[in-house]
């Protein structure tokens, strides 16, 4: 994987976390919601990583 695509990936999950955490400070998610989706989110990047490595 490429170092642009590294920064890609890291972006898009910390965008995803702000959003997410955002989203439950404002009560319109709760906090189980947030912790499903944050789950869902990490589970993303390691599949990213996984499918990024297996092309090299």
């Amino acid at each position: 994987m490429g170092d642009a695509e590294n920064k890609r990936a890291l972006s898009n999950e910390i965008w995803l976390d702000f959003f997410n955490q955002t989203l439950y400070e404002k009560g319109i998610i709760s906090e189980v919601m947030r912790n499903k989706m944050r789950l869902k989110i990490e589970e993303s990047a390691v599949k990213g990583v996984k499918r990024r490595s297996s092309q090299e």
